[in-house]
């Protein structure tokens, strides 16, 4: 869908289809028109990637949304599966980010995992915390507002 200065793509469950979760990106046109490369590719109603072109080297944007803790194993293990495949799909010199909602708590414990987890986490771990820790995917890094955290 084109706006007058923002184009957005997404991804998601068939209009006919209970909608319970969806990515994608919003874009400005002047972005999408001088470094976007192509369209944005879905990967399932929950994992889309966008390439842009950027002085030294390409990043690769992958939009999530990770199945919450009462989805099937088999819901999960798919997504999981999917989500550690792509980045055999991109070059090593390529940049590759990962953002969205990963439903996932990695808790305060810093020294467990010190390359990953910041010093500002909160909260127990959850059964989602093993992969995405494994993923590395952890916003513990910088400090967030009170009201934005959860035990």
């Amino acid at each position: 869908m084109s706006e007058q200065n923002y184009t957005f793509f997404w991804t998601g469950k068939a209009k006919e289809e209970h909608c319970i979760h969806g990515v994608g990106f919003a874009t400005t046109n002047k972005l999408l028109r001088e470094h976007v490369v192509g369209t944005p590719v879905s990967i399932s109603e929950i994992i889309m990637i966008l390439k842009i072109n950027c002085a030294d080297t390409p990043v690769h944007l992958i939009s999530i949304y990770a199945p919450t803790l009462p989805s099937e194993d088999h819901v999960e293990d798919e997504f999981y599966d999917c989500l550690n495949e792509i980045p055999s799909r991109i070059p090593a010199s390529d940049h590759l980010l990962v953002l969205g909602d990963v439903n996932a708590r990695v808790g305060a414990n810093h020294t467990a995992w010190p390359d990953i987890i910041g010093h500002f986490g909160t909260g127990k771990i959850n059964e989602n915390c093993q992969r995405t820790l494994e993923l590395c995917i952890a916003n513990t890094w910088f400090k967030q507002k009170m009201c934005h955290c959860v035990s």
